[in-house]
C-alpha cells in the first residue's frame, strides 16, 4: 500500500507539472510569434524531452544504486510517468537496443508505438462519431 502512495504522489505532482509546463511553453511561444504559431505542440514536445532527459538521467542514477526503490517509485513510476509516458518509451527503446546490441527490435517498439497509437486515436474518433452521429 505505501509504493502506491509513493506513485500516486509523485504522479500527482508529474500530472500538475505537464499541465503547467507545457502551458506555459505555449503561451510563451504565443506571446513571441502570434497566434499562428500554436499549432505545432511545442509544450507538448518540451514536456516529452524533458521527461526523456530525466528518466535517462534517473536510470543511471539506478543503475548505479543512488536512488532508493522509494525514490524510483516517486520519480520514475509516479512522477516521470505522469509527467509524460513518452520518457518511458524512449528509455524502453534505448534498453531494448543495448540489450539486444541490435536496433531491429528498438526500431520495430519506436514504428509500432507509433502506427499503432496513431492509427488507435484515428479508430477512436471514429468509434466516437459512429456512436454520437
Amino acid at each position: 500500500m505505501q509504493e502506491l502512495l509513493f506513485v500516486g504522489v509523485g504522479g500527482f505532482v508529474g500530472a500538475v507539472s505537464r499541465f503547467y509546463l507545457s502551458g506555459w511553453v505555449q503561451r510563451l511561444l504565443f506571446e513571441r510569434y502570434g497566434p499562428e504559431f500554436p499549432f505545432f505542440a511545442l509544450g507538448t514536445m518540451a514536456v516529452n524531452v524533458a521527461g526523456c532527459f530525466l528518466i535517462g538521467l534517473a536510470t543511471v542514477l539506478v543503475q548505479r544504486n543512488h536512488l532508493s526503490t522509494e525514490t524510483q517509485l516517486v520519480l520514475m513510476t509516479g512522477f516521470l510517468g505522469a509527467l509524460t509516458t513518452f520518457s518511458t518509451f524512449g528509455s524502453e527503446t534505448v534498453e531494448m537496443f543495448l540489450k539486444e546490441g541490435d536496433a531491429r527490435f528498438a526500431l520495430l517498439n519506436v514504428v509500432g508505438n507509433l502506427a499503432l497509437g496513431i492509427g488507435a486515436v484515428v479508430l477512436g474518433r471514429w468509434s466516437a462519431q459512429l456512436v454520437l452521429g
